[in-house]
């Protein structure tokens, strides 16, 4: 079982339409999962009788960027598509017949740009919660 490792890999927003990647702006890249519970456990007057806990899974993206502030950059994107709904590929190494990946859809949200002093390049973090969860495809030799 080979350990996949970061890049090269690409990151496509909407890949089924007028795909875009920004995979030379990508620093650190996250997939998040957190779990919500959404009805508590409960426990009756019975033997045996309870209702179990229910939880709920949220998915969401996070990657540390520098920022190339053009009409094709990120946060021209960002800006253009603020609070929309978009789908997304993250591929975190394109090597192999099958790359793994994750899909989905994000609400994508403008992120902060941030320097630590004169001629730094400007950088940002990014966290985009996904819309449902996201769809993993595992990788194939």
């Amino acid at each position: 079982m080979p350990i996949t490792t970061f890049g090269p890999g690409t990151l496509t927003m909407d890949p089924e339409g007028d795909a875009v990647s920004f995979e030379c702006q990508v620093r650190t890249f996250t997939v998040q999962h957190a779990y919500e519970e959404t009805q508590e456990a409960v426990r009756y007057l019975g033997d045996g009788c309870e209702s179990p806990s229910v939880q709920e899974r949220g998915d969401s993206i996070a990657f540390d960027i520098d920022h190339a502030l053009d009409a094709e950059g990120l946060y021209q994107y960002a800006i253009s598509n603020d609070l929309e709904p978009h789908t997304f590929q993250y591929v975190p190494n394109t090597g192999g017949t099958t790359p793994a990946q994750w899909t989905g859809t994000v609400t994508v949200t403008v992120p902060n740009v941030e320097a630590s002093g004169r001629g730094a390049r400007l950088t940002g973090s990014v966290e985009w919660a996904g819309v449902g969860q996201f769809e993993f495809t595992p990788a194939a030799a």
